[in-house]
């Protein structure tokens, strides 16, 4: 299903975008304690941006799962 691989690449961005923030944040711990508590904080919005998408494709399956039984395993 379409909708379901495009919002896969949405979350594999949204968690590199967050690893690539929270490594950055401890680079700068120590030497730009304001900084690292931006860039945390920013890494945390992408976790949640990866939390909303996964509950959208949480939402399709089941949606496929009441309407046609049970999703094949790709779906999944």
């Amino acid at each position: 299903m379409r909708a379901i691989k495009e919002l896969i690449d949405m979350i594999a961005d949204e968690l590199e975008g967050a690893e690539h923030y929270a490594k950055t944040a401890i680079r700068y711990k120590s030497e730009m304690p304001s900084l690292a508590d931006v860039l945390y904080e920013i890494s945390t919005q992408e976790m949640r941006h990866v939390n909303i998408l996964h509950d959208e494709v949480v939402k399709i399956i089941k949606a496929y799962r009441d309407k046609h039984g049970e999703p094949p395993a790709a779906m999944q």
